[in-house]
């Protein structure tokens, strides 16, 4: 497993804008920089990263450019774990009020008044 630095979306981007300025197109440039994709498919993500800032989520496609891949599950950003149930759990320190059975309580008044002699 060779051990290379991965790049930020940001640095990906700026390489793109400078080969764009170079002139190429975006088939050239897919076809001369990055030759493990099909053309087509990396010339659409390769404009879509530098006209539109779209983050590429294939992840053929991230590690032909050199980003992170996507792991299959997202981790938490307050806990730093995966949660099973695909929420946050609540913490608990300000439990929320137990709700009121507002129409009970007007259906026991209504009788009330109802039956009021």
């Amino acid at each position: 497993m060779r051990n290379r630095t991965t790049r930020t979306f940001i640095e990906v981007r700026t390489e793109i804008a400078r080969l764009r300025e170079s002139g190429l197109t975006w088939r050239a440039m897919a076809r001369e920089h990055y030759p493990g994709i099909a053309e087509a498919r990396m010339a659409v993500n390769l404009c879509a990263i530098y006209k539109h800032r779209r983050e590429p989520h294939a992840n053929d496609i991230r590690r032909a450019l050199g980003m992170a891949e996507y792991a299959p599950a997202l981790v938490c950003a307050i806990h730093g774990v995966v949660h099973v149930s695909r929420r946050c759990p609540a913490d608990n320190s300000k439990p929320r009020p137990k709700r009121r059975n507002w129409r009970g309580l007007a259906l026991v008044l209504a009788g009330v008044v109802a039956n009021r002699r």
